[in-house]
């Protein structure tokens, strides 16, 4: 699950392989010029409470410890980066009238339109149904979010990095002679933030 926060306007936001990230971003119903508030929180493995503190995190969940659900509740919004169960699970911590969103997820019918497939719409309406039907009984709305390479949406990012408001987590550093470890090195589930093949 990645996330939500309690109250009105939190939201939620991936940080890193492995961990999911719950915030106060909101929908971003603030003003213009106005700027983001802190996350209030973030589901980590044990041992990265105070990274995660350190990039903003008021309160971590030990995933390994704890289940989310149980002390989670109220939030907004939720990005699922896992799935499966744990999406399901992410619906519980929505307030009535939350959505979660998921980039693993069963794709929705939408998606059908938005690859500009629209007689697939039956299929993905067929595969998204459970979820959609748990998020409805629960009072709350589920999407799927197709990621896909934009130009003018990297362009964003690179201005939002370069003027500081994006962090990346790098994690380690491999010589291009040792992309095979590094792809290893990502498999077996060591890599805390993005691993980096340099030439």
């Amino acid at each position: 699950m990645a996330g939500a926060g309690r109250g009105r306007g939190r939201a939620a936001r991936p940080a890193g392989p492995g961990a999911r990230r719950r915030g106060r971003a909101g929908l971003d119903r603030r003003p213009a010029g106005q700027a983001p508030r802190r996350p209030r929180g973030h589901d980590g493995a044990a041992g990265d409470a105070a990274r995660l503190e350190e990039l903003g995190a008021d309160e971590v969940v030990d995933h390994t410890t704890t289940d989310f659900a149980e002390v989670l509740s109220g939030f907004d919004v939720v990005l699922d980066t896992v799935g499966g169960a744990t999406l399901e699970k992410s619906l519980t911590v929505l307030r009535r009238g939350g959505h979660a969103v998921s980039v693993v997820g069963p794709p929705d019918p939408a998606f059908a339109g938005q690859v500009g497939r629209p007689l697939l719409r039956p299929v993905m309406w067929l595969l998204s149904r459970r979820v959609r039907r748990r998020a409805r009984s629960l009072g709350m709305s589920y999407s799927f979010l197709f990621m896909r390479a934009d130009g003018a949406r990297l362009a964003e990012l690179a201005a939002l990095y370069d003027g500081g408001a994006l962090r990346p987590v790098l994690g380690r550093t491999f010589p291009f002679e040792q992309t095979l470890d590094a792809v290893a090195h990502v498999e077996a589930g060591h890599g805390r933030g993005k691993v980096v093949v340099t030439r």
